[in-house]
């Protein structure tokens, strides 16, 4: 059995945990503080387990067999094109063996689907996330899900006694994404002297400029302030404790998710927003003595209470699993919070701070806008939501409603079919969220090709969820048969799929009316009047001739030896399927020994582009 594995911490007296890693290697060659991150997931799990790694393919019930493991934690859910995702075989097999999520990514990563369908393939019903607003973005596994909370490797964050000669430092990205960091670092740049750090995506040619590890931990500790945020979800990122673990100043936007961490304004660090951070800077740096007695108060609340040595839950999550009695369940005292069993039903306010992240706001408002009817308004609102994150998926999920409300069938097909592919080809997952892959069938047969629709309704067997029973009721009822009962298609089933869709709770005789709506506005009056009376007809739907270039493709990658080549995504022309076999095909090349070889001659070649582009930006800017 080929696996990379490595074991960590080997006291006997630690149980023993197989945790699946993604192979994060590719990296090293961009970004070096990704690598540290990874790391230190390792080095944190083992100050509680004996530590086993497994990053390559691998049949789980031959790894159980080799390890004889005491839990199984599962890496999942990240966001990345550059590390590479371990195929793993018979995940449902070695049952006796507890096993768990771990969501490492931000709450709002497109990944989300990725991660409920290997929730749903694996059998696992337990997620530990990084990010402490994860149950605001997948309210649907709310009750499966516990913090694992970001914190630093104090070995590197520490106090090195350097002359602090810096007066403020500024970190990271400051685009749409972090709205606190946009409209506050200009104006303290230009006010006061500071040290500006340059920011790169980690997928960057020019990542390996970033300055991250000790060069990082010690330009803190040269500083006496250093400001960051928590991005427009209001998180707790990596950076709310590196700047006070490096014994920086921390000067932040407030949020609840920080109190929870035990962070009091002008006590451990300041909070400030756009209208007063000069002058909390400005009195920070003019009253020597309170800074100082601020800087070491938050020094000293992370190195007691925010390293890789204050992370037990996993184990007590363990733990409490072979404790447990019925009646009771496992459940979290706050974000940052110990793990204890108490009588079910678990209270949903254990769970996690309310963080107000501003593009829930948002998608709410456009939610509403939709049931009102106004797709207008909806539109301007999910356009909104995606000014903060590009890939969204919520807001091109809504984006794709207001298409079919519009009576734009065809485009709204193509959205629904790119979130798809976000899912099975972008991440690798087994099947879509069952929600989209729902709206992209009644996208289809509102473009006036229901036989269609139906025809690939059965593309994913596995997925199960009460809107792909209407979807394909719909189809059903379109194609000459008749409706359930409503009662029927209200239900909601122990095995459906979990959704990134947090759809209302919606009865299907209202559903249907919007639906039939959108049928009429796409130009299919007669499909809309059979949905709700039974008396129109679907439309003539002329046979459509195949796409040869895709069916002649989808042929022979069914043939042995090419199979993996193959998208997994039907080939339909909604979807960009011979894109992604070239994509795949790309891949495979870049992981094969020659491949590996060529990744630094392609890394330069991107570097010198970006560097390019960089310089002829700057050059337009003069002019």
């Amino acid at each position: 059995m080929d696996l990379a594995t490595t074991s960590i911490g080997t006291s006997g007296r630690k149980p023993r945990l197989l945790f699946f890693q993604w192979d994060h290697s590719p990296n090293a060659g961009l970004s070096a503080h990704m690598i540290k991150h990874m790391n230190d997931h390792v080095l944190c799990l083992s100050t509680q387990f004996e530590v086993i790694v497994v990053n390559r393919d691998c049949d789980y019930r031959a790894a159980c067999d080799r390890y004889r493991p005491d839990m199984a934690l599962f890496e999942s859910g990240f966001q990345t094109f550059v590390s590479r995702r371990p195929q793993i075989s018979n995940v449902r097999g070695c049952d006796d063996i507890p096993k768990a999520i771990l969501h490492n990514a931000d709450s709002w990563s497109d990944c989300r689907s990725g991660l409920l369908s290997d929730m749903d393939a694996w059998g696992i019903d337990t997620i530990f996330a990084i990010a402490t607003t994860a149950a605001e973005y997948m309210p649907t596994v709310k009750e499966k899900l516990f913090v694992w909370p970001n914190f630093i490797n104090p070995a590197i964050f520490r106090d090195y006694g350097i002359e602090k000669t810096v007066p403020v430092m500024l970190s990271g990205k400051a685009h749409e994404q972090y709205p606190w960091r946009q409209q506050v670092f200009p104006l303290i740049s230009r006010m006061i002297p500071c040290l500006v750090l340059p920011a790169f995506d980690d997928c960057s040619g020019l990542a390996h400029r970033t300055l991250s590890g000790e060069g990082y931990a010690r330009a803190l500790n040269a500083s006496r302030l250093s400001l960051t945020c928590g991005t427009m979800a209001r998180e707790v990122v990596r950076k709310h404790f590196e700047i006070p673990g490096a014994r920086a100043c921390l000067v932040c936007e407030e949020s609840d998710g920080l109190k929870d961490a035990g962070f009091r304004h002008m006590e451990n660090c300041a909070f400030a927003d756009a209208g007063n951070v000069l002058d909390v800077v400005d009195s920070l740096l003019g009253d020597p003595e309170r800074l100082e007695r601020i800087t070491q108060a938050g020094y000293e609340l992370v190195q007691s209470r925010h390293t890789l040595a204050h992370r037990p839950q996993i184990r007590q999550w363990l733990e409490l699993q072979g404790r447990r009695v019925p009646g009771e369940e496992i459940a979290q005292l706050g974000p940052f919070g110990d793990l204890v069993l108490r009588p079910a039903p678990r209270p949903a306010e254990t769970l996690t701070p309310t963080a107000r992240s501003l593009d829930r706001a948002v998608l709410r408002e456009a939610s509403e806008a939709l049931v009102a009817d106004d797709p207008v308004r909806a539109r301007a609102a999910y356009e909104q939501a995606l000014r903060y994150v590009r890939y969204l998926p919520e807001a091109h999920f809504g984006l794709g409603l207001c298409d079919l409300m519009e009576g734009h069938a065809a485009a709204g097909a193509r959205r629904f079919a790119g979130l798809v592919e976000a899912a099975t080809v972008d991440y690798g997952a087994a099947d879509p969220d069952p929600v989209d892959w729902a709206w992209f069938l009644l996208a289809l047969a509102a473009s006036g090709q229901p036989r269609r629709a139906r025809a690939l309704a059965g593309h994913y067997p596995q997925l199960a969820h009460r809107e792909l029973r209407r979807a394909r009721a719909v189809l059903d009822r379109l194609c000459g048969g008749a409706l359930p009962e409503a009662a029927e298609l209200d239900r909601i089933l122990p095995a459906d799929r979990p959704s990134v869709q947090d759809l209302s709770p919606e009865p299907f005789a209202l559903w249907q009316a919007r639906l039939a709506r959108a049928f009429t506005r796409c130009g299919q009056p007669g499909a809309a009047a059979r949905l709700t009376d039974g008396e129109g007809r679907a439309g003539l739907e002329w046979p459509r001739q195949p796409d040869l270039a895709l069916a002649l493709a989808d042929g022979l990658l069914r043939l042995p030896g090419l199979s993996a080549l193959r998208p997994n995504v039907p080939a339909d022309s909604h979807f960009l399927y011979l894109r992604h076999v070239r994509l795949k095909t790309v891949r495979r090349v870049k992981a094969s020994p020659l491949g590996v070889r060529l990744q630094g001659l392609w890394r330069r070649r991107r570097a010198r582009r970006e560097l390019a582009s960089a310089r002829a930006g700057l050059q337009a800017g003069k002019g």
